[in-house]
């Protein structure tokens, strides 16, 4: 009969020797859980109960209270005691879900961070693809990963987009031949600008720069695109699609724009010193105290263009189109260069 008793008694605690043993070096940790957890209750139904009550045992006493009613005031105590502690653990154990779940979502989102860059080596187009607009859904579903998503699609792009084509692959008028090997070269470039270009900005780390100095993306298409106080230094945006972009602030310098399509855009206070514009379609752009130093904008159109406060010492607009230009002054067409082909508003033709 004992050695079966102490039989069972070895079954039932063998599992949680087990346990303990597998604890390891958190034993001391789970020790004093237990012990706070002990503690916990034996003050709520030992300590507590028995010193409120016999705290006013005068009181009760005086009310002709008997012993039993004594145990039920007792009882009462730890009944409402015991609520209010299941209450705090729950609410503890709503607070270690909640945390849990977000570990596990974090965790998530590294491994899909980690697949997204790896996708990023591939030699395969459509794998490289996959992996830029995985990264924009990332970047979507963690306002924290915002940020590193962004500086990868930047190096991305500053990596792969600084070789220029082959000459052999240039035809006669000096464009890059439209063939198809050609045109895949640049799908995967165009997918991170256009997700940079349409990223939420409001989750931008105030220490981020978008730098693209010297991005080659001619032909780009980037519609609303917010590239606002972005580096484009020495940028290839050759007849590029801007219309409606927000590139406020924004350094173009030396960038070569010419034939691009800028419509309703906004430049307000970007610095274009030396940028080349030939051609351009700057239709409805904002160009407010925009830098135009030794820019290059023959041929350029600027109908109902706002230049107030633009700087235009040196401007090249010989052929530009400025007869509905907005807020363009004498003083700033003194320091520009035209000539008889230069369309000016009527009030500045004398």
């Amino acid at each position: 009969m004992w050695a079966e008793l102490v039989a069972a008694v070895r079954s039932w605690w063998r599992p949680y020797v087990s346990l303990w043993r597998a604890i390891g070096p958190r034993r001391a940790l789970v020790a004093a859980i237990i012990a706070a957890v002990a503690g916990v209750l034996w003050t709520v139904l030992v300590w507590a109960p028995t010193w409120l009550v016999e705290s006013d045992l005068e009181d009760y006493m005086k009310r002709g209270l008997t012993p039993s009613e004594l145990l039920g005031a007792k009882n009462d105590v730890r009944t409402t005691l015991l609520q209010g502690v299941a209450g705090a653990f729950l609410l503890v154990g709503l607070y270690l879900t909640y945390r849990t779940i977000q570990v596990n979502r974090e965790g998530q989102i590294t491994d899909r961070f980690t697949r997204a860059i790896d996708q990023l080596g591939s030699k395969e187009l459509d794998v490289r693809l996959g992996g830029i607009y995985a990264l924009e859904r990332i970047a979507k579903d963690s306002k924290m990963d915002h940020g590193p998503v962004m500086e990868v699609l930047l190096a991305f792009l500053r990596e792969h987009s600084r070789v220029e084509p082959n000459p052999e692959k240039v035809d006669r008028t000096g464009d890059v031949a439209a063939s198809n090997e050609s045109e895949r070269a640049q799908a995967d470039l165009q997918a991170a600008a256009s997700v940079i270009g349409r990223r939420n900005a409001q989750n931008d780390p105030p220490e981020q720069i978008l730098d693209l100095s010297g991005l080659w993306l001619p032909h780009a298409v980037l519609l609303s695109a917010n590239l606002a106080e972005a580096l484009l230094t020495g940028a290839n945006l050759k007849r590029s699609f801007l219309i409606e972009a927000n590139l406020r602030d924004t350094s173009l310098s030396r960038a070569n724009l010419d034939g691009a399509h800028l419509y309703n855009a906004n430049l307000e206070g970007a610095f274009l010193s030396l940028c080349t514009l030939e051609g351009a379609d700057l239709e409805r752009a904002n160009l407010g105290r925009a830098n135009f130093e030794r820019a290059n904008f023959e041929r350029a159109n600027f109908k109902r263009a706002n230049l107030g406060g633009a700087i235009l010492k040196g401007t090249r607009l010989q052929g530009a189109h400025l007869s509905q230009a907005v807020a363009l002054t004498r003083e700033q067409l003194a320091q520009a260069v035209t000539d008889q082909e230069t369309q000016l508003p009527p009030n500045l033709r004398d």
